[in-house]
């Protein structure tokens, strides 16, 4: 199973995602929770007190070399998958993080939570 990709990576693509074997609704929101922190891995941060010009400067040069042909194709040699997302999308996903239900928060604590011996 592929784990933390709303997609199936294309050297793997006859094993299905979590989502895709997700049987109800319920677990389809427990996995797309579990994944969250998978879609905003690696992230890249300025200090407090940035001027917002310079800080639209920084994003716009990151998604710019997200799509730069040379930095992909260096990136597919040494088989680094690139999924760049911009601050928007991360903003969406801090939101839908923040708006999860409690019960999907509670199944997940139960599940992920320590073991009891």
């Amino acid at each position: 199973m592929q784990f933390g990709r709303s997609t199936r990576l294309k050297e793997l693509a006859d094993l299905p995602t979590g989502r895709e074997l997700a049987p109800d609704p319920d677990a389809r929101a427990l996995i797309e929770f579990a994944e969250l922190p998978f879609f905003m891995a690696l992230p890249f941060a300025a200090p407090p007190g940035l001027p917002p010009e310079r800080a639209e400067a920084l994003r716009t040069a990151f998604m710019a070399m997200g799509r730069d042909p040379a930095f992909l194709a260096e990136a597919e040699r040494i088989g680094f998958d690139v999924s760049p997302i911009d601050a928007a999308e991360v903003q969406a996903l801090l939101a839908r993080s923040a708006a999860t239900p409690k019960s999907v928060i509670a199944r997940y604590n139960a599940l992920g939570g320590p073991t009891k011996k």
